[in-house]
């Protein structure tokens, strides 16, 4: 557990100080864009919220087939394409 958290917070830090990559060298600072790095750390926390809402929703609406029964008993087929397909289209947009 240790592992994926820190792979994660790791993840999150590239992202905010190295999002494109190297950072340019002035002197001995570095200088970062931090709009641009900003605006990737959203674009990655909005397609996880996005895919969670998405694939609730339309595994709720019309969601049939059963996709893990022993791990998640309520979770679908339909809702994760849902979630899928919906978080693409969101993201296309931001």
């Amino acid at each position: 557990m240790s592992l994926f958290l820190g792979i994660t917070i790791q993840s999150v830090l590239f992202l905010r100080f190295c999002p494109a990559g190297l950072p340019k060298v002035i002197s001995t600072a570095f200088e970062y864009d931090t709009i641009s790095s900003a605006a990737l750390i959203c674009y990655v926390f909005a397609g996880v919220f996005f895919n969670d809402i998405f694939a609730y929703f339309v595994g709720c609406s019309i969601g049939k087939h059963k996709l893990c029964e022993k791990i998640s008993p309520k979770k679908t087929i339909e809702g994760a394409v849902g979630g899928l397909v919906g978080s693409v289209i969101v993201m296309m947009l931001f």
